[in-house]
């Protein structure tokens, strides 16, 4: 698959633009357009060091997008990342404040309180049933291996 390097750098800036949108939640302008990266702020694959874990489904050299495109997108992970933090702070307070607050009405915000239908396995009842069936060991699997 062949494109011209405008086409790129056009893909790279709409991407831009769509992932700083999404990471803020309003319209802003590209932080550095495509065609003002130059080849200082752009490190060639041989000077980046190689991680021992790698992507799970690498991109084929056809598939592998452009510098800019792959450079917006880690910009936008930044934002989006730095976003849900601030956002979990703030859920944490509200929390903090809500779980002293008994059922009610109070302005405009209702409080109810109901039971949790959350279930978690229990381990030793589990590793007990196992042993009864010869098991003596619980067979695990590592996070890599559940979702690969």
């Amino acid at each position: 698959m062949l494109r011209t390097l405008a086409a790129d750098a056009d893909e790279a800036d709409r991407m831009m633009a769509d992932f700083m949108a999404a990471a803020t939640s309003t319209p802003v302008e590209v932080v550095k357009p495509a065609e003002q990266v130059t080849a200082e702020t752009v490190k060639p694959a041989e000077d980046v060091k190689a991680n021992p874990v790698g992507p799970a489904k690498p991109y084929s050299a056809d598939e592998m997008p452009s510098v800019a495109l792959i450079e917006a997108a880690a910009v936008a992970f930044d934002l989006a990342a730095d976003a849900s933090r601030r956002a979990e702070q703030t859920k944490r307070k509200a929390r903090k404040t809500l779980d002293r607050v008994p059922s009610g009405r109070f302005g405009r915000a209702s409080v109810s309180w109901e039971q949790s239908s959350r279930q978690t396995p229990d381990l030793e009842k589990i590793a007990a049933l196992l042993k009864t069936i010869g098991v003596d060991e619980i067979p695990c699997a590592t996070a890599r291996q559940r979702c690969g």
